[in-house]
C-alpha cells in the first residue's frame, strides 16, 4: 500500500507541474544591468500543450494505475484513486484565481493570449470526448464529468459558508465579488449553455442505459447552475 500510494503521489506531482503552465507566468530574476523582462506569460502554445497532456494522461482514465490485484491487497478503490488525481486538477484549472490570470493575460497579449474560452474548449475535448464520438460513458468518466460541472457551477454560484453567531466573519469558497467585473462568468455561462445542448443531443441517441441516465442528470445539473433556485 505504501509503495502504491507513493506512485500515485509522484504521478500527481508531475501533473501539477504541468498544470502550472496554464495561466502561468515565468519569472527570470535579473540584476540591474541585465536587459529583458523578469516576468513573461507562458506562451499560448505551451499552455495548450499542457492541457493536451492532462487530457491524454489524467482526464483519460489512467488505467495503468487501476490494478485490481493491488486493490484486493490494499483496500484501495479505483474511483477514489482517480478522483484524488482528477478532482485536484479540475479545481485548479477552473479556479477563479486561475481564470482571472487568463483574463489578465488577455489584457496584455490580446489575441495571442490563451483565453478562458480556449481552456474550456480544450478541456471539453478531453473530458467530454464521448459526446462527439457517440460512445458509452464508463463509471470513471461519469465521475470526472460530474466534477467538471460542479467546478463550473461553483464559479457561477459560489457557496458561502456562514459561521455560527459570534464565530466571526463569513467565509466564501468561490470567486470573490470582484470577479463579477471580469469575463469569467460570461465565458462559463456561454460554455455551459453550449455543453447542455450537446449533452441533450447525446442523451437522445445514447443506447447505453447508464450513459443516457447520466447525460440527463448532467443536463439537469447544468440547468440548475444556469438557473439556480432563488
Amino acid at each position: 500500500k505504501t509503495m502504491y500510494d507513493e506512485v500515485v503521489r509522484q504521478f500527481n506531482r508531475y501533473n501539477n507541474h504541468v498544470a502550472k503552465y496554464v495561466g502561468g507566468i515565468m519569472e527570470t530574476p535579473k540584476m540591474v544591468e541585465e536587459s529583458g523582462p523578469v516576468y513573461v506569460i507562458v506562451p499560448k502554445a505551451d499552455q495548450r500543450r499542457a492541457v493536451e497532456y492532462l487530457n491524454r494522461h489524467v482526464f483519460t482514465t489512467p488505467s495503468w494505475l487501476l490494478d485490481q490485484n493491488i486493490f484486493n491487497k490494499t483496500g484501495e478503490k479505483g474511483l477514489s484513486v482517480t478522483a484524488s488525481l482528477q478532482d485536484n486538477l479540475v479545481s485548479r484549472l477552473l479556479s477563479a484565481r486561475n481564470l482571472g490570470k487568463l483574463v489578465d493575460a488577455e489584457s496584455s497579449l490580446g489575441a495571442n493570449a490563451y483565453r478562458i474560452t480556449d481552456l474550456l474548449g480544450d478541456m471539453q475535448k478531453g473530458i467530454w470526448s464521448e459526446l462527439s464520438a457517440q460512445k458509452p460513458i464508463d463509471v470513471y468518466r461519469r465521475q470526472l464529468q460530474k466534477t467538471y460541472i460542479a467546478a463550473l457551477d461553483n464559479l457561477l454560484n459560489p457557496v458561502e459558508v456562514r459561521p455560527a453567531a459570534g464565530a466571526g466573519l463569513a467565509m466564501s469558497f468561490g470567486p470573490p465579488v470582484d470577479n463579477d467585473k471580469t469575463d469569467i462568468k460570461a465565458a462559463v455561462r456561454a460554455h455551459l449553455v453550449s455543453l447542455k445542448t450537446q449533452v441533450n443531443t447525446a442523451a437522445g441517441t445514447a443506447t447505453d442505459t447508464m450513459t443516457r441516465a447520466h447525460l440527463r442528470e448532467m443536463a439537469n445539473r447544468i440547468d440548475k447552475a444556469l438557473n439556480p433556485p432563488k
